[in-house]
This record gives structure tokens, sequence and C-alpha cells, in this order.
């Protein structure tokens, strides 16, 4: 039997949210079962043989569902997309819900390869909800990614969820996101590139430069100005480097790349412009790409549209269940996990205290000392989410300059540390 249709049909059977315990078996658990006692999979996908009439018969039934917000075949005339180009977007009314609550807050951008034999791309939103966890608001596959097919994309949503106008925006380097997303919903508080791509560019670039050593020398400059929380001494960092760059024959392209590409915007890239923007990389989308690739289409590159279609609706129906659990039952999230190993961390600190308000702390790794401060304007209560029950506090009681607390906008061990040292608990030396 399918192992989709098993998963389906549990969760089908779900009523009035009167969540029972077959209602959180998810495909991964499926998956773990088949792999634990080699059964083999049986994944049929949709009902046709042949794709397109497949994906055709799939949009037809979804009709008076009403998500999806637009499906165009090649060879189809459309207004502003060429003949040629594919296009299918999807977004549902839980979908609808999640981007019209957390879209105006944080959203990410990004596109993946591989899913289908056509060459096709899925361009995915994801919004960060209330949990600390992504979201899954939109899927948008297309023959091409480019202003004009990213533009209808996003013209779709607004006609669903009106304006948004987010706080922060994620995305890989390319301007195309950006810019597409600026002509339908305007600007963004702030436009940020994903550390992760950023760092790559680097990379790839850097290993142009024969020496080795060199190489790594200006890598870990590159890495420390990135990593510099005040923005006085990025800068300062970043034209020094800048400088050396230029006088040495061997480097002057590189300083010409970055001269040319990143320093025009550091807001974008530099993490002392990045503070308390609770997002750093495009990790949930990355997360929900290899998810899809090899949890849901088990590893194998499908050739087929609607295999595709079927895998991001599974992996939709468990996230949905995945949330209500979070929402009436509880769930141990991945924050929550961060708290609780943080909260251990801390034990093995040995902070100054300036007051009982500030408590100055060197770091271990750095030659740099960490400030945490108590906020004065905060009492946490019960509406509280990112919460440490052991200290009792929130993550907007106290302030730390740490990387963790600034970028990760976690409740970092300096903090729980600050806190035990307030109440003179026990700490150990280590």
């Amino acid at each position: 039997m399918d192992s989709r249709k098993i998963v389906k049909d549990l969760h089908s059977s779900l009523q009035n949210e009167n969540l029972k315990r077959e209602h959180l078996i998810s495909l991964k658990d499926i998956a773990n079962i088949q792999k634990q006692f080699h059964i083999p999979s049986c994944n049929n996908g949709f009902t046709f043989g042949d794709d397109i009439v497949s994906v055709r018969a799939w949009v037809n039934s979804m009709k008076e569902k009403n998500c999806v917000l637009l499906y165009k075949e090649q060879g189809d005339q459309h207004e502003t997309l060429p003949k040629e180009d594919f296009m299918l977007v999807i977004m549902d009314p839980m979908q609808q819900h999640m981007l019209s609550t957390f879209g105006c807050d944080r959203v990410c951008v990004d596109s993946t390869f591989g899913l289908t034999g056509y060459g096709f791309e899925l361009v995915s939103i994801i919004v960060i909800d209330k949990f600390e966890e992504g979201f899954p608001a939109a899927f948008c596959c297309c023959s091409s990614v480019n202003i004009n097919t990213m533009t209808e994309f996003f013209k779709c949503l607004k006609q669903k969820v009106s304006i948004i106008s987010t706080k922060t925006f994620m995305s890989d380097d390319t301007p195309i996101f950006y810019k597409a997303w600026e002509k339908i919903f305007g600007i963004a508080d702030k436009r940020l590139l994903c550390a992760w791509h950023v760092d790559r560019a680097w990379q790839g670039h850097i290993n142009s430069i024969r020496d080795v050593e060199k190489q790594k020398n200006i890598y870990k400059a590159l890495k420390s100005a990135l990593y510099e929380l005040n923005e006085s001494i990025f800068k300062n960092m970043l034209n020094c480097l800048l400088d050396e760059l230029e006088e040495d024959k061997e480097t002057k392209d590189f300083a010409t790349y970055l001269q040319k590409y990143y320093v025009p915007r550091t807001e974008q890239w530099a993490y002392c412009f990045r503070k308390q923007s609770r997002i750093n990389t495009n990790m949930h989308v990355e997360s929900f790409h290899k998810i899809i690739k090899h949890i849901y289409l088990e590893g194998k590159k499908t050739k087929r549209v609607d295999k595709c279609i079927d895998a991001l609706l599974s992996y939709l129906t468990d996230k949905k269940i995945d949330r209500l659990t979070k929402m009436h039952k509880g769930k141990i999230t991945s924050k929550i996990s961060n708290i609780s190993r943080r909260h251990k961390d801390a034990k093995f600190l040995q902070p100054e205290k300036i007051d009982d308000r500030v408590f100055k702390f060197e770091s271990s790794s750095l030659s740099r000392s960490y400030y945490v401060k108590k906020n004065s304007e905060h009492d946490c209560n019960e509406h509280c989410l990112k919460m440490c029950r052991k200290c009792n506090i929130c993550i907007q009681a106290y302030t730390c300059e740490c990387i963790d607390f600034n970028i990760q906008y976690n409740l970092c061990k300096h903090i729980h540390s600050a806190v035990m040292n307030n109440r003179n608990e026990t700490v150990y030396s280590g």
C-alpha cells in the first residue's frame, strides 16, 4: 500500500481538532518503519499515466478548494508569461492564513533544482511562526526563475493576502526575488542575504588566489569582519582588509570583486547590521528542501511534476498536524531544546558581577568581553513563548552582546549564567 495513502487516511480521520496518537504519524515515521523492517516503498503518485494529464486532472479537482492560484502549461497563452513557460502556484487556505499572520515579520524565499526531470525549479516562501519554526506559505513550480515569473508569482499571492509590509526579507544572493517582491509588496524594513550563500560565494572566489596560505588568511579576516557586531569596528576591519588586498597583485582582483558586489551592500550581509533580526540563514528553506528530497521523494530524482506535487501536499499535511500538536498538546521544539542545552552550559561560566543588572563575561574563544544587561522595562508572564522555565525568564528579560543572542536570537548561556549568579545558584569552575 502507498505510504502516502496510509498517512493521508490517518490524517483525514481527524475531526474537530480532536488529536489522537495515530494522527501524529508522519511520512517520516512510515519511512523509518520501512527501513527498519526492510519493507519496499510503493508510492504511485497521481492517478494517470501521462504526467501532464495527471497534473491537469489534479488542478481541475482542486478548483473548489481554491489552492491553485495559477496554472499554465507550456504552449498556453498568458498575458505576461512567454508561451514556452510552465508555471504552477499553490497556496491552500492554511498557507494563506500563515502568510497573512506571519508574513509581516520574516519572509524567506529560495529555490531548488532537481525535483523534476524537466529542469523546473521549485520556489518556496517560508514564514517563521510563533514557535520560531518555518512554515511553507506558498509554492511555485516553474520552468524558469526570473523577474517576470517571480512578479507573476507574488502577484497571485497579493490577490489572496492583500498588502504585506514585511520587516525582514531574506533570500540568496540573486536580486531577482527581492526586486519582484518589492514590485508587488513594497520595500521591506530589512533586506538580508542568507549568510550561507554569502559564505559559499566568497569561498568560490577566494579559491582563484593561488597561494593557499593567503586564501586561509583572507577568508579568516573576512569572516572576522562578518561576525563583528560593532559597526565602527566592522567598517575599520573591512577597510584595512581591502587596503591589504589592493596592495598585493595576487589578491587585487579579489579586492575588486568585494568592492563591486559586497562593499556597497554591507547592511545586507554584515552581522552588525542584522542584530535582533532573528534570522541569519535560509536554514528554514534549506531544511524544507532537504526533507522534500530525502524523505518525501525518498532521495530519488523524480522526472514527474505530479510526483513533486504529491510530495509537497504530503509534507504540507504533516506540517499542519505538527502545528496542531504544538498548539494543543505541546511539543519540544528546536528552540526549547536550545534553551535547555544553554542552561546546562551556563553552569560552567564564571561572570564578573558589575551590579544586579549587569554582568561581564570573557569569551573563551575570542579575546573580547560580553556584557549581559537586565531589561527593567519587561516583566515575564505566562504569555512569553521563548522562556527558560528553570530560570523563569524569557528572551526579552535580558540582552547580551554575543552572536548567539544578537544573530541567532537564542536565550544564550551568558543570560542563563547571569540569572543563576543573581540567585546565588551553584556554578562549576569547569
